[in-house]
C-alpha cells in the first residue's frame, strides 16, 4: 500500500500544551512505517516551526494576514497539492477552518482529521465564538474525523457542538520519555531556595488556569509555614493582573513569579509539589512533564485529569474551589515525605504505560490507516 504523505496545521504562534502535542505526535510519526512523509505548516514563524526544524523536520509558514484569509487559503491548496497530501491533520479553530476551505478548493482527495484539544466552552471573544461556529459547520459538511484528547472532550463536543459520536476518536495525549534525563538539579542555579519547599504552577496566564486560585492558596499556605516558596511559571495577557493580586496579598516575597522559561523541564524538575489549579482542562502536557518527572501532583478534579490521575494512587483530587482542602492536601504530603514519593513513582508508572507518546502516535496513525482503508474522502462532497 502507498504510504502517507501527512501534512499538519496549527497556529503556531505561542508554545502551549497544543504546541507540545504536535511536536510529540511529530517527533514519534518518523518511527512509524506507514509515513512516507510529514510536515508541518503553521500560520505563525513560531517555536513549534523551529523547534521541528532543528530537528529535521519539513516546516514552513504561511503569511497570515489578518484582512487577507482567502490568500492563505490559496496558498494552502497549493501546498496540498505540491506535497500530494493524502491526510490533513489540522489544530485549533483558525488552522482547521482554513485547512477545509483549502482541501474543498484543491484537485487532491484528502481525508481531513481535526484534533480537540480543549473541551466544547463558550469563550469571551465574541470573534473565537465565531470561527468555533465555522468550525463545527465546516466540520460536519466535509464529515472530518475527529480525535478528542480525552473522554471528558468528546462528552463535551457530542453536548455543545451537536458532532457525531461515532466520528470522534478518543487519543489521549502523550508524553516523550527520551526527554526526562539530563534536567538541571541545582535549585541554586535556577533561582530558586533550596532550603525550601518549592510549590508550583506552571501554564499561560489566562483565564481558566486557576493562576487567582493559586495565588489565595499561596497566602493560606504562608500562614502555616515559612519554609515554603510558590513559583507561577509562565506568562500572558493576566500577567499584570496576578502581579497586582500578589501586591494585594502582601506575597510579593513569598511568589516568585517568573516567567516564561524555554527550559521548564529543569524547574519542573525542581518542584518539591506540582499543582494544577485549572477550571477546566484536556489533558494538560505540564500534568504528564510533572509525573514523568515523577514529582507529586495535586489538581483541581476537572476535565479530562481523572482520566489520567487515580485519586491517591498516583496524584491527589480536589473539587476545583475548595482551597481548604487543597491546602489540607499540601501540608499533609510535606509532613509525609514518603507519600510524596509514592505518588511520584507510581505516576511515573502510569504516564510510561499508558500516556507515551508511541501510543498516541501508533493510535493516531492508525486512525489514518482505517480512514485511507475505509475509501470514503472528507473532501468527497
Amino acid at each position: 500500500m502507498k504510504k502517507i504523505n501527512l501534512m499538519h496545521i496549527a497556529e503556531g504562534k505561542n508554545w502551549a500544551g497544543i504546541e507540545a502535542h504536535i511536536f510529540s505526535l511529530l517527533s514519534e510519526s518518523i518511527n512509524m512505517t506507514e509515513i512516507n512523509d510529514v510536515r508541518l505548516v503553521s500560520l505563525y514563524d513560531g517555536l513549534l516551526k523551529q523547534k521541528l526544524m532543528n530537528i529535521g523536520f519539513k516546516a514552513c509558514n504561511l503569511p497570515y494576514r489578518k484582512n487577507n484569509k482567502c490568500a492563505v487559503i490559496f496558498q494552502l491548496k497549493k501546498q496540498i497539492e505540491n506535497f500530494e497530501v493524502n491526510v490533513l491533520h489540522t489544530h485549533g479553530y483558525l488552522a482547521s477552518i482554513i485547512g477545509i476551505l483549502a482541501t474543498l478548493i484543491t484537485t487532491r482527495r484528502v481525508h481531513m482529521v481535526l484534533t480537540f484539544h480543549q473541551r466544547a466552552e463558550t469563550h469571551k471573544s465574541w470573534k473565537l465564538n465565531l470561527y468555533v461556529k465555522i468550525m463545527i459547520i465546516l466540520v460536519k459538511l466535509v464529515r472530518a474525523s475527529v480525535i478528542a484528547v480525552s473522554a471528558d472532550v468528546k462528552k463535551s463536543a457530542v453536548q455543545k457542538f451537536k458532532i457525531n459520536k461515532d466520528t470522534i476518536t478518543v487519543i489521549h495525549n502523550g508524553i516523550d520519555f527520551r526527554l526526562k534525563n539530563g534536567f538541571e538539579k541545582d535549585k541554586t542555579t535556577l533561582g530558586l531556595d533550596p532550603k525550601k519547599y518549592t510549590i508550583g504552577i506552571v501554564g499561560r496566564l489566562v483565564h481558566g488556569k486557576g493562576h487567582f486560585f493559586f495565588i489565595e492558596l499561596a497566602t493560606a499556605l504562608a500562614k502555616e509555614r515559612d519554609d515554603i516558596e510558590f513559583v507561577i511559571l509562565g506568562d500572558g495577557p493576566l500577567k499584570e493582573e496576578v502581579d497586582k493580586l500578589i501586591i494585594k496579598r502582601g506575597m510579593t516575597e513569598r511568589i516568585r513569579l517568573m516567567g516564561h522559561k524555554d527550559n521548564i523541564l529543569d524547574y519542573i524538575n525542581s518542584l518539591t509539589i506540582m499543582l494544577m489549579c485549572s477550571d477546566h482542562e484536556g489533558i494538560p502536557y505540564v500534568l504528564l512533564e510533572a509525573m514523568m518527572l515523577r514529582k507529586p501532583v495535586v489538581s483541581t478534579w476537572v476535565g479530562g485529569i481523572p482520566e489520567v490521575i487515580n485519586n491517591g494512587f498516583n496524584g491527589i483530587l480536589v473539587k476545583p474551589g475548595d482551597i481548604k482542602k487543597m491546602k489540607k492536601k499540601l501540608l499533609e504530603l510535606i509532613e509525609e515525605p514518603s507519600k510524596m514519593i509514592l505518588l511520584g513513582n507510581n505516576g511515573y508508572n502510569t504516564v510510561k504505560e499508558k500516556f507515551s507518546s508511541y501510543n498516541m502516535c501508533r493510535n493516531t496513525v492508525n486512525l489514518y490507516m482505517k480512514l485511507i482503508l475505509s475509501g470514503e474522502l472528507t473532501n468527497d462532497t
